[in-house]
């Protein structure tokens, strides 16, 4: 069973601004000291199997919009990477859209099921890495969103 943090980040963002807002997640599960040129790696959240780490909140009245993901070290193949709400944890994106065993850029993914209308209640992100945790693995992914207000 997964664990989520009792405490969360509001959204903090305009929401009167007639544009996109966007969440990210960098994950960075192979940290090294330093890189091949003396300086500290890009930091990045290590994930745990079965905590669920916060990524952002997306307000009421939002569309969920295509994804882009960046996956620069690939992932242990045997890991289920699920990004989404408490209650659906793979609608925003799925293990299997986002392939994060397959290294490279990943341009105008398909959001899961809460992009099918505009949200309607403000909806914590959750990051949760199910049957393991993965050994190795480097990406970044953003998700963008737009604020619909009548």
């Amino acid at each position: 069973m997964a664990t989520y943090p009792k405490v969360l980040k509001p959204w903090r963002g305009f929401p009167n601004m007639n544009g996109l807002h966007g969440i990210a997640l960098n994950v960075n599960q192979t940290p090294a000291a330093q890189n091949v040129y003396g300086q500290p790696t890009r930091s990045g959240v290590v994930l745990v199997k079965d905590v669920a780490f916060h990524i952002g909140t997306i307000p009421r009245g939002s569309i969920i919009l295509p994804i882009s993901g960046f996956v620069s070290t690939a992932f242990t193949a045997t890991v289920t990477l699920k990004i989404g709400s408490k209650t659906v944890p793979e609608g925003v994106l799925a293990t299997a859209t986002l392939a994060p065993g397959t290294a490279g850029y990943k341009a105008n993914l398909a959001p899961g099921t809460l992009a099918a209308a505009p949200l309607t209640e403000d909806t914590p992100v959750y990051a949760l890495a199910e049957v393991i945790a993965p050994a190795a693995g480097v990406m970044s992914i953003v998700i963008p969103f737009y604020i619909h207000r009548d």
